[in-house]
């Protein structure tokens, strides 16, 4: 018998399980690049100007992870959030 959050509803959780066991994946990699990228800049420009360089900026995948992708220094850049997440006022 599968387990229930609610007899009344009888809504199975196990596809979210899986779901979130793919996405916490994912979230564990986006902060990896984040990190690696961090540490590019500090290499080249010093702490405090790559922390400044990357507030209000997102690091994007060129080859998605989703895509199979990797956190590769060639894969990765940084993008303004609007280019990022494909906001159509740019």
């Amino acid at each position: 018998m599968k387990r229930k959050y609610n007899a009344s509803t009888g809504r199975d959780y196990s596809y979210d399980r899986a779901y979130n066991k793919k996405t916490i994946k994912q979230r564990s990699q986006r902060n990896k690049a984040r990190r690696e990228v961090f540490n590019m800049l500090e290499e080249k420009y010093g702490a405090s100007k790559a922390k400044a360089m990357m507030k209000g900026k997102d690091v994007d995948h060129i080859k998605s992870i989703r895509k199979g992708g990797a956190n590769t220094k060639s894969n990765l850049r940084l993008l303004t959030p609007a280019k990022n997440r494909g906001d159509k006022k740019r």
